[in-house]
Parts: C-alpha cells; structure tokens; sequence
C-alpha cells in the first residue's frame, strides 16, 4: 500500500487531493480547536443532551471528511483499497460484532456510572447508560474514519509530494493530537501524539489499516467499562 504511495497523483485529481489533504490536516484539527472547547461549554449546560450533542457533531464530521476522501479518490480512479482500508475479513466481522455486543450487554447490566467515581474525570468520559452506548458508535466511527484519514489517505498524500516517512509520520501524528483538541495537559498532549505514532508504525508494519482500526476501536472502547 504505502510502497506505492511516492508516485504522482493523476492530474486530473491533483488539485482535488490538495484540497483534501488540508481539509484533514488543517481544517479538521483547526475546526475542533477554535469551535471545540465553545461548544463544548455551551453543551455542558445542557448536561446529558450536550455530551450526545458533542459526540455526534464530532461523529457527523468524521464521516464527513471520509465522505470526501472518497469522493477525491473516486475522481482519480482510485479505491479505499489504495489506502490500505481492505474489506473486513469474515473474521474481522465477528470479532467487531462480538465485543460490540459484549460491551453493549456489559452497559446494560451496569447501567449509569457511580457520580463519585467520575465527578472530577473529563468531560468526555461517558457517564450515563445511554452515553456509554453511543460511545461504541464514536469508538468505531473513530477507528474507522481517524485511521483512514490520517494513517491512510494523509500519510499517502504527503509521501506522494516527496515528504520523508519519518516527517509525513509526525505530521500525520501532530494532526491526531490536535483533533482531540489543544486545550489539555501537556502530558495528555504527548500521550496523543505518542498514540498515533504507535499507530502509524503498526500501519507500516502490516501495510494496511486493518490492525490498526481494530486496536483503535479497543482502545477507545475500554473507555466504556473504565467507568
């Protein structure tokens, strides 16, 4: 997949994927850090209703940015193979399927998280039943369109303009961080940062997307039984 990743773009598509790649890079991480924290203090106020208000904002923009991907790439005749986004495999399916509803059933035995326990944590934690719930959504929304968008289509786009590996790699990872927002702890910063890393070694690892969109739906699934 990213062995073919230096050559040309297709003239026709050039100037299409110029203006998709900084729409990943730039426009989306500068959209969640000038509107983000304003919305989120707006939806705060609005207690359970605004954190499924944020959520499914930020759930309608991924699938947004991945809308147009598609479409760039459709103009240049080329597939979300070319990303390295193969077709899930049979096994994929029931390994998904089955720790969505192993979550799913797990929150509706426990129901809503204790208040003492997440009372100081991030707003972002998810507190409620119905919270936890649309959280797998997010959490497979994430895995699936934050990985093709910056460990697939970015990473691609700046290797074919003769960006080096290494530095194509840390601004995909600079991009990441961002979209999570600027406004917190340095060392959640790097924590970011050093989470798409690792994410975009395990993608020139395997040479596709599949691992890391499955360890990435995990990852910010846990978040559903860490609370």
């Amino acid at each position: 997949m990213l062995d073919a990743s230096a050559l040309p773009n297709p003239p026709r598509a050039r100037g299409a994927h110029t203006f998709t790649l900084l729409a990943v890079l730039v426009g989306f991480p500068l959209t969640v850090s000038l509107f983000g924290g304003e919305l989120i203090g707006a939806l705060q106020a609005a207690g359970g209703r605004g954190w499924l208000g944020f959520m499914g904002a930020m759930v309608g923009l991924q699938w947004l940015l991945f809308a147009l991907v598609r479409t760039t790439q459709r103009a240049g005749g080329e597939h979300l193979a070319d990303l390295g986004l193969l077709a899930p495999t049979r096994g994929d399916k029931i390994f998904v399927g089955t720790t969505l509803v192993a979550l799913a059933g797990f929150v509706l035995f426990v129901g809503d998280s204790s208040m003492d326990r997440v009372v100081n944590g991030p707003w972002v934690i998810p507190r409620t039943m119905i919270e936890k719930l649309w959280m797998l959504v997010v959490s497979l929304t994430a895995a699936i369109c934050e990985e093709t968008l910056f460990r697939g289509y970015a990473l691609i786009q700046l290797r074919r303009r003769g960006m080096p590996m290494v530095v194509a790699v840390i601004v995909s990872a600079i991009s990441f961080t961002m979209i999570h927002g600027l406004a917190q702890a340095p060392v959640l910063l790097a924590f970011r940062a050093a989470v798409g890393l690792a994410f975009c070694a395990l993608v020139l690892w395997r040479g596709n997307l599949r691992a890391a969109v499955i360890t990435h739906f995990l990852v910010d699934a846990s978040l559903v039984i860490s609370v």
